[in-house]
């Protein structure tokens, strides 16, 4: 048996090898005329060379040309600067590779005879390295390589036919002393982990976020016995002026109640007077206008009654006014360490105390900008929480896991950062890529030529810790630089001893607040140090910082072998043919022979859960007050007048005189007249007041949860095989073979190649790089349960590990878990009571009010204050509070309103705070009283579980989905495994092919010389990372 393959079957290649000679190496004679050097002269007068040491590199030095004296050349500036040779340079860049010897001769003859020669200069030179360091100008850089090589052609030419030769071919040499890249055992953390090592901004915030929540802390401590020393001092102050008040009004107050009580007697004892003579005049009232002294009696009483008034009692206001103001400064600045007024200056973004606090006048306002600026850490460390998921992609149809760790070995990437402590100092923070902790070091770093060395270390958690906390870094040191290396090791929780050595550069995109200074950055990577192997005489390592070339290709990994002739052979399936005996079967006559297989899985999960809760509140409040007020006045008036006049006249005339007879007149008038007048005045006037409340409130709660859970998983497979041998007569014997397969191999000659020889030690580093870059949507990530060490520093063993506000916040967004609205953990409630007495004056005016405040569920009563307002007639009064076991107690007249200061109950309420309010001598009056509260422990441990219980159901849902979604995945992967048994074969080709030519260039993906980086045009792709990205998926 056999079957020919070879017409549709893909080769593979089975091995390559290679014919091998030796390179060929330059000729050392006529280096002078076939290449072009720099000249001592040019050397001694350049610019750059004297600013070169060994902490500069080309890079940072030429940033700034200016600084050094370097003037920078354009192509128009050379061309009016050479403006004689221009032509014959252009003339020998185009026709050097065509000319003959004559027509190059004459050409060189003429340049000479007219205009002379010239010099390569130090312009010349310093302008082409600066150009081929920055790569800003490509056309400057080549016309001054072409006069730099036409000043070669006029100062060496010596008219020869091997000259001719040597010097249309001459090359341009860059001076290597300006290139040197320090050596750098690369069995350490040198330079040969910097480039692969990317600033990790997200691991930064964190970690500044972290410190600044610590220091945020400390500070509200800090402020917090501030103002609870500030209150003892004003409550202290409050009663003090408050007790002499009331020793100052108090006399005032008993003199003006005796000259009111004296007045309520005499006008009681002249009513009464009052009273006697207007019964006489109604019950005998001819007595009573018999005796007319009554009556003027009665009148005078009435006058004099009138005239008696209480005189109006100046009584001075309360007005306390506390000296001291709530926020001093100077007492501020005494008290405050200097980390706490560091972290105030940082909140309040100001330079100084003085500045900082020139708008905040309380307490209050402070820690309100406290708790702003927390909040915002918060959600930074929120928005930067990075945790290891393990994380899968389907590439193809298979599965595969996207490591996270940069390496195996032992490599922990770091990013560190200068961290302002105050206006004049740096810290160094330092983050590491892992959740070790830094257990101590010794380190240091270099500025101006002066070692700054330190073994302080402050651990902030989560990898994270400051450097240079003792002593620190000055900032006036750093302000003259614009670059500066870290050097030591560190000692992690794991036991191990790590070097870092690192090289921070200033960010001119990052300005910091305090100190007005740019930020340091850089990030590396550290692995363990080998222990010495003479523990009594360690070696000192050596670790010199690489200088950063972009355009430099490092060599690592890559060695050149020489040229040969390219050789691969393919192997491709020829055909299959009958191999070894693998099994024998065998059936007797008129047997039957069958084997049947069956396979059964059967799974099935059930879960209830019934919560049922029921809650009943009832409270009936019944109040009535009555409040009935009589008043009868009574008023008879009552005049009699009698008045009587009587004239009369009478004479007579004549008698003898007139013969006898007498003449008589007699005239008489009389008058009488009488006036009475009567007046009755009665008023009775009754007021009745009748208040009924009756509160009634019943809340039933009734909450039924029932989760069934049914998942019902079966799968049977029956296989069945038999040989039916019953109807013959012979034996029969079956045997069973192998397949062999014939391949075919061919080899190829690709005739005389460069070859390099490629030592990967990581071969799939790209292929997981790749993988990262696959869309997130083709991913599928393993949810982390909250209680396992995999949450890192959000790692939630219980409930308890929830008062932590971030942890909390993280979990409930990272599952969006919907849980029962928080408790407040203090809030105030408050009642108000009111009272009316009288519309008129009475002889006594007083009031008595009483409730009580309800403490809600799973709170406690701590304490309250209370406040009242009244009007009284101006002839003393006061009013007592009581509040719990708080008395509060004022003495007034006329119009009163005070709120006395907040207290502390002497053992918490649960239930209910009874509250009472008395005024005497008061016609109406209001009373507030406000309790606040504090949420229990119990009630609180009781949220802070069901919301735990809550998060750990929505994790356990994640991670149903995940291994859903998983078995499915794996379930396509293995249809289309079996149908391409090459799949990873090729994946290996293709990324170690990429591996091979990321060798050849820069391997620093910020480079511009990387990746194919900025190479292609109108392609949609901003970054060659995109691109990758692109090529990795097309696979």
């Amino acid at each position: 048996m056999s079957t020919n393959l070879n017409t549709n079957n893909s080769s593979q290649t089975l091995f390559r090898f290679a014919a091998m000679r030796n390179p060929e190496l330059s000729d050392p004679k006529n280096l002078d005329r076939r290449f072009i050097f720099r000249g001592t002269v040019a050397k001694n007068e350049s610019k750059i060379d004297s600013h070169l040491t060994s902490s500069n590199s080309l890079n940072s030095i030429l940033k700034n040309p200016s600084s050094i004296g370097l003037t920078i050349h354009t192509e128009n500036s050379l061309k009016i600067m050479y403006e004689d040779f221009y032509d014959s340079v252009i003339w020998v860049a185009r026709n050097k590779s065509t000319t003959k010897k004559e027509e190059f001769d004459d050409k060189v003859k003429y340049c000479k005879t007219e205009f002379g020669t010239f010099a390569s200069s130090e312009i010349l030179w310093d302008n082409l390295i600066y150009q081929v360091v920055t790569q800003k100008d490509f056309y400057a850089k080549e016309l001054i390589m072409q006069l730099l090589h036409l000043a070669h052609i006029l100062e060496y030419y010596d008219f020869s036919e091997e000259s001719f030769e040597d010097m249309k071919r001459a090359k341009v040499v860059l001076p290597k002393e300006l290139f040197k890249v320090s050596q750098t055992d690369f069995n350490s953390t040198g330079s040969s982990l910097t480039q692969r090592t990317m600033y990790d901004d997200k691991a930064m915030k964190f970690a500044e976020a972290t410190v600044g929540l610590k220091e945020n802390q400390n500070l509200v401590d800090s402020l917090s016995k501030l103002e609870k020393t500030y209150k003892k001092q004003h409550d202290a102050a409050y009663k003090e002026a408050y007790n002499e008040y009331q020793e100052t009004v108090k006399p005032i107050l008993k003199s003006s109640q005796r000259e009111a009580s004296e007045a309520d007697r005499r006008k009681q004892i002249l009513e009464n007077r009052i009273n006697y003579l207007t019964q006489l005049s109604v019950a005998d009232p001819e007595k009573f206008y018999a005796n007319s002294e009554m009556d003027m009696e009665l009148h005078r009483i009435k006058d004099e009654i009138m005239q008696i008034t209480t005189p109006e009692v100046e009584i001075p206001e309360f007005n306390f006014k506390f000296e001291t103001p709530e926020i001093d400064i100077a007492k501020i600045g005494r008290t405050l360490d200097v980390k706490d007024q560091s972290a105030l200056l940082r909140i309040l973004g100001a330079s100084s105390l003085t500045e900082a606090l020139s708008d905040i006048s309380t307490f209050d306002e402070l820690n309100q900008n406290i708790t702003q600026n927390t909040q915002s850490l918060q959600q930074t460390v929120l928005n930067n929480t990075v945790l290891n998921q393990q994380v899968s992609t389907n590439v193809g149809g298979v599965i595969i896991p996207v490591s996270n760790n940069t390496s195996n070995s032992g490599y922990i990437p770091f990013s560190v950062k200068t961290y302002a402590r105050n206006l004049n100092e740096w810290s160094l923070l330092l983050a590491l890529s892992s959740n070790l902790d830094v257990v101590s070091a010794n380190y240091k770093v270099t500025l101006n030529n002066v070692d700054i060395s330190s073994t302080s270390v402050s651990p902030m958690g989560v990898g994270s810790c400051l450097l240079f906390d003792i002593p620190r870094i000055l900032v006036s040191q750093t302000s003259l630089v614009e670059q500066f290396v870290l050097q030591g090791e560190i000692k992690l929780s794991d036991g191990n001893t790590y070097r870092i050595n690192v090289t921070l550069f200033q960010d001119l995109n990052d300005l910091d607040r305090m100190t007005k200074h740019f930020h340091f950055r850089g990030a590396d990577g550290c692995l363990p140090v080998d222990p010495p192997k003479t523990p009594e005489n360690p070696e000192t390592p050596t670790n010199n910082p690489t200088e950063t070339s972009s355009f430099i290709p490092s060599g690592f990994g890559m060695k050149n072998i020489g040229v040969a002739d390219y050789l691969k052979v393919e192997q491709s399936t020829y055909c299959y043919v009958e191999g070894d005996v693998a099994h024998i079967e065998n059936i007797m006559a008129r047997e039957y022979k069958e084997r049947s297989t069956r396979r059964l899985k059967r799974s099935e999960s059930q879960t209830t859960k019934s919560t049922e809760s029921e809650k009943e509140k009832l409270t009936d409040t019944t109040t009535t007050e009555r409040h009935e007020m009589q008043s009868e006045i009574s008023k008879i008036l009552q005049e009699s007048k009698d008045f009587a006049a009587q004239a009369g006249f009478s004479a007579s005339w004549g008698g003898t005189a007139t013969g006898g007879t007498k003449f008589g007149i007699n005239a008489n008038a009389s008058y009488a007249t009488h006036n009475s007048k009567e007046e009755s005045n009665r008023q009775a006037v009754t007021e009745a007041k009748d208040i009924t409340a009756r509160a009634l409130d019943r809340i039933v709660t009734k909450v039924k949860e029932e989760r069934i859970d049914k998942v019902l998983e079966e799968y049977e497979e029956n296989n069945k095989h038999g040989f039916d041998n019953t109807k013959g007569s012979n034996h029969v014997v079956g045997v069973y073979r192998w397949v062999d397969k014939v391949v075919k191999n061919q080899i190829y000659n690709y005739g005389k190649r460069m070859m390099f020889e490629f030592m990967i030690p990581e071969p799939a580093k790209l292929h997981n790089l790749g993988v990262k870059m696959i869309d997130s949507s083709l991913q599928l990530v393993k949810p982390i349960d909250p209680r396992s060490l995999e949450a890192a520093h959000m790692q939630i063993k219980d409930y308890t590990d929830l008062n932590v506000e971030t942890k909390l916040n993280f979990w409930l967004g990272k599952f969006n878990v919907e849980t029962d609205e928080k408790p407040l953990q203090t809030f105030s409630i408050g009642k108000s009571l009111s009272a009316q007495t009288a519309k008129d004056i009475s002889e006594i005016e007083f009031y008595s009010m009483k409730d009580e405040i309800q403490v809600p569920d799973g709170y406690i009563a701590t304490g309250g204050l209370a406040s009242f307002s009244a009007a009284s007639d101006g002839d003393g009064s006061n009013v007592n509070l009581l509040l719990g076991d708080l008395h509060y107690h004022h003495w007034g007249t006329h119009g009163q309103a005070a709120v006395f200061s907040r207290g502390t109950f002497s053992k918490p309420y649960s239930k209910s705070v009874p509250i009472s309010s008395t005024g005497y001598n008061e016609f109406t009056g209001t009373s507030n009283f406000i309790v606040d509260l504090e949420l229990t422990t119990e009630a609180k441990n009781t949220w802070l579980q069901k919301t735990f219980n809550k998060i750990i159901e929505a994790y356990e849902a994640e991670l149903e989905k995940y291994n859903q979604a998983l078995a499915e995945a794996k379930a396509l992967g293995v249809q289309i495994k079996g149908s391409n048994p090459g799949f990873y074969r090729k994946i290996e080709n293709t990324i170690l092919r990429k591996n091979c030519i990321s060798y050849m260039i820069d391997q620093n993906t910020n480079a511009a010389l990387t990746f194919g980086k900025g190479k292609y045009h109108n392609n949609g792709y901003s970054s060659g990372e995109d691109f990758l990205k692109y090529r990795y998926q097309s696979r």
